[in-house]
């Protein structure tokens, strides 16, 4: 249950990146469309507020007309799509798409263009289709010399429900577009610096796992390999050899965690540092919620702002927290210590007889995961949207900690055995 919102915050973060998403009629006759609606419906908290999924008139129209066409196939894929449509329509205040109002034009894929011209301007348009050939004109509108705007981009649906960039129009693109790039087409001076850029831009691709260009593999949209005179990715500067007398400075090393999403890794790198991000109706507990007091408003203001490139490594400030990105196959994001001023030396320093050798013993790793996840039931216990259910489920786990730990050890903790039986109780 937990790990099925995992998918679904992905899967709504990728739809909360764009203003506008449109669909195309073979992506709703598509087989994996039920699983697309599906998840579509499992994220809508995550990308509804910000997204608007829109269903043409014309693409409806479309449907109505495949219904009584010979192919079985097609007639079968348009009949599931309208009844699944009907549903979604039928579902009052909660439907997931906004319908467009009934117009005269009944070809989706002009309907479609006059859209993202319309939109692409000023706003984060994306198409999800399954034609390779509406796909390759959408992606062409990127390259107008008149018209910048917003780069369009183009999805398609996948196995199971996910989406995912369209690749054999993005590989053709791709390859049109270097071919009109090629020097013969361009003055010698011009030739030899476009030639430049595009090795130093191909070569950060090459580094940038998924983004690279191995055997035509995995390739980047077209909004991230550049276009035309675009800056190739920045590359790190060698450091400077040291010279007799220069100070070493001790840098704190960084523990980065990796996932696939920015999110998740954010919440990771949080977690291992006592960070807790609290709802915004939740009050401010510092001893809860450790030394950063972060909101979920906070993080989704943040993620709809932050924007990497593969190859690149930056810095993402959260209230008084800062984390550093790097962008490769996946995110990996790590908290950045704050580096510790030494104290000033006193005059008269303690005698050795006075200095206290005896070390503390240093907490197991049993009794640090029991402190950590009771920081997190104490906030769990304080929420009002936290359910009863989950409240239970965190007490008895609680619990099943604290009785692998040593008596003395439990002490340590602020909630014994005897607490978690009285919150029990109060629950039930």
């Amino acid at each position: 249950m937990y790990i099925e919102e995992k998918r679904s915050s992905a899967f709504g973060l990728s739809l909360a990146l764009f203003d506008y998403v449109f669909l195309d009629t073979c992506s709703l006759m598509e087989e994996e469309f039920p699983e697309f609606m599906e998840r579509l419906w499992n994220s809508k908290d995550y990308w509804k507020i910000s997204t608007h999924v829109v269903l043409l008139s014309a693409v409806n129209a479309e449907l109505e007309e495949k219904v009584n066409d010979p192919n079985p196939v097609k007639r079968i894929g348009a009949i599931r799509a309208l009844k699944i449509l009907k549903q979604d329509a039928g579902m009052g205040g909660t439907k997931l798409l906004e319908h467009e109002k009934k117009t005269k034009d009944t070809f989706a894929d002009n309907s479609i263009t006059n859209m993202v011209n319309r939109y692409r301007l000023d706003k984060k348009v994306l198409v999800i289709t399954q034609d390779r050939k509406l796909a390759r004109d959408l992606l062409k509108l990127n390259e107008m010399e008149s018209q910048h705007g917003i780069p369009v981009q183009v999805f398609t649906i996948k196995e199971e429900g996910f989406i995912s960039p369209i690749k054999d129009a993005l590989e053709k693109t791709a390859s049109k577009k270097s071919s009109n790039l090629s020097p013969r087409h361009l003055p010698q001076g011009k030739a030899k610096e476009t030639q430049k850029e595009e090795t130093v831009r191909n070569k950060a691709l090459d580094n940038a796992g998924k983004g690279g260009k191995e055997q035509g593999k995995n390739p980047l949209p077209e909004v991230l390999r550049g276009r035309g005179k675009e800056k190739p990715l920045p590359r790190n500067p060698l450091p400077k050899p040291l010279k007799v007398g220069d100070t070493l400075v001790a840098v704190p090393a960084l523990n980065f965690f990796t996932a696939p999403t920015l999110e998740e890794a954010l919440r990771k790198a949080a977690s291992d540092a006592n960070i807790l991000i609290r709802a915004d109706s939740v009050e401010y507990i510092p001893l809860v919620h450790g030394p950063y007091n972060i909101k979920e408003s906070d993080l989704n203001k943040a993620l709809n702002s932050f924007e990497i490139l593969p190859g690149e490594r930056k810095e993402l400030s959260l209230q008084k927290a800062t984390f550093v990105v790097e962008k490769r196959r996946d995110y990996r994001v790590a908290l950045k210590k704050e580096e510790k001023k030494d104290p000033p030396k006193k005059a008269k320093e303690t005698s050795p007889s006075k200095v206290q050798t005896k070390k503390g013993k240093e907490e197991s790793p049993a009794l640090k995961e029991a402190l950590r996840y009771e920081k997190i039931l104490m906030a769990n216990l304080s929420n009002s949207l936290v359910s009863k259910e989950r409240k239970l489920q965190d007490i008895q786990e609680q619990s099943t900690r604290l009785r692998a730990l040593k008596p003395s050890e439990r002490s340590k903790c602020k909630y014994g055995l005897h607490m978690l039986q009285v919150e029990s109780k109060k629950l039930r």
